[in-house]
């Protein structure tokens, strides 16, 4: 006998900031078109987890997000995984007094250097609807005029993805999964960096059905001077060096 599959009622967005002010305006502009095109039987969230920020990254995401549904959490956490757990918590809160249950919550993580596409939101639950749990995209770099085309390209060619689509890499700028999931592997870990594959990991762990797909994409920042410590960031750093090395 199939199970039923749960139909999503609600979508939280959790996006932590830290000292993003340059970028949290069309991070939040991209994610509020993408929850534009769901349904409309889908309601949907934002909360923007503002950490040990020194700028003005607090005040122009209250001035976006102006009340419920969406939250502007301010913290002292100097975290990443810290700071997407107490989102997430916040989200879930939330959702669940509004009574949706937590089979029926969908948390969608992404980052403020991160520009989502319309359809971000959708394809997820696109791979909700068939019973998936967790989804892991894929990222492309944003395109900053300073950067050298031959490191693009060299990012390119080394972003591997198997002629299926699916691939190995989990990124929290572009992971989705469903609440009940999350919660029965303990959620976001408080860790400075590596949050997403470890949350990923539990879930293979405990058998969830996840899936790594190459048709949900995202654009990041190419900066090399990342928020977290050993984070994407460091990867574009080695990326670099091995540029030059062959130049």
């Amino acid at each position: 006998m199939t199970r039923d599959i749960p139909t999503t009622g609600h979508v939280v967005v959790v996006i932590p900031a830290h000292n993003e002010s340059r970028r949290i305006n069309a991070a939040l502009d991209a994610v509020d078109a993408a929850r534009a095109a769901v349904a409309p039987t889908v309601t949907c969230s934002i909360v923007v987890v503002v950490d040990s920020c020194g700028d003005t990254t607090e005040s122009r995401a209250r001035l976006r997000l102006t009340g419920p549904p969406d939250l502007v959490v301010a913290a002292d956490l100097r975290c990443a995984g810290a700071a997407r757990r107490l989102g997430a918590a916040a989200g879930l809160a939330s959702a669940v007094l509004a009574s949706h249950p937590l089979p029926t919550v969908w948390l969608a993580s992404t980052d403020a250097d991160t520009i989502v596409p319309t359809d971000w939101i959708e394809r997820q639950l696109g791979h909700a609807r068939v019973g998936v749990v967790g989804v892991a995209g894929v990222v492309r770099l944003l395109g900053d005029a300073d950067d050298d085309p031959r490191f693009r390209r060299r990012f390119d060619d080394s972003y591997l993805i198997r002629p299926d689509g699916s691939h190995s890499h989990v990124h929290a700028a572009n992971l989705g999964v469903r609440a009940d999931a999350y919660q029965s592997v303990g959620g976001w870990r408080a860790i400075p960096t590596g949050e997403d594959h470890d949350l990923w990991n539990r879930l293979v762990v405990h058998g969830w059905p996840i899936r790594s797909t190459a048709d949900i994409v995202v654009a990041t920042s190419a900066r090399r001077q990342g928020r977290a410590p050993g984070g994407f960031a460091a990867d574009l750093v080695a990326l670099d060096a091995l540029d030059s090395l062959d130049a």
